[in-house]
């Protein structure tokens, strides 16, 4: 209303700070899968490298969480009033990004899950 700023951006600090829409999103996750963008040896490093809780099927490597039990990969964020989230299911060559306009709790997470069950 007085014309500044509500929040303060320099909390998302090395969050990325990525301004997008859910378009772009699916494009640059297919970029990734399809090897464009990183090389092909530096998206396997990022699919398979870092550490690994042995008892659990997903993990997060270099920027991806890895979900191996539903053979995806994907990102999730947020800031005051949007949630995101983009997965990208292998075997299937289908990428999925959501994003909301609020500032309530959306479990982005369980509408992928929702999607990807309906690609079943």
């Amino acid at each position: 209303d007085d014309g500044r700023m509500k929040f303060d951006p320099s909390s998302e600090w090395t969050g990325g700070g990525l301004v997008t829409t859910p378009t772009m999103l699916v494009r640059f996750y297919a970029a990734l899968a399809e090897g464009r963008v990183p090389q092909p040896e530096s998206f396997r490093q990022m699919l398979e490298g870092g550490w690994r809780d042995p008892g659990a099927t997903s993990h997060y490597d270099l920027g991806v969480f890895v979900d191996g039990g539903r053979n995806a990969f994907g990102h999730g964020g947020m800031w005051p009033g949007y949630r995101t989230d983009v997965t990208h299911f292998l075997d299937r060559g289908i990428t999925v990004a959501v994003q909301t306009n609020t500032d309530q709790s959306i479990d982005t997470e369980y509408l992928m899950d929702r999607i990807a069950a309906l690609m079943e």
